[in-house]
């Protein structure tokens, strides 16, 4: 994590910052109320996986939120920032 995000999120006791894989997430199942994913699924190598992984750390009625905006259609965008 980049001190950057440290310095952002210190304010914010209840908060953990954790780097993993979007399709294997390192918590426990019906873990959270919701789950948000901003501008990510493009990246995802396996959309389906990585959505069904979402899912499952989801609490019962819980909400799983994506947004993805854009189509980023220009070959550079898939060489230097992972666009699938």
């Amino acid at each position: 994590m980049s001190t950057q995000e440290r310095r952002t999120l210190a304010q914010f006791t209840k908060v953990e910052l954790r780097k993993a894989a979007g399709d294997h997430l390192p918590v426990v199942d019906e873990m959270f109320d919701g789950v948000f994913a901003n501008m990510y699924l493009h990246h995802a190598p396996e959309l389906l996986a990585t959505i069904k992984e979402m899912a499952r750390t989801l609490k019962p009625n819980g909400a799983l939120c994506t947004t993805n905006l854009d189509t980023h259609d220009h070959e550079w965008q898939r060489e230097q920032i992972a666009d699938l």
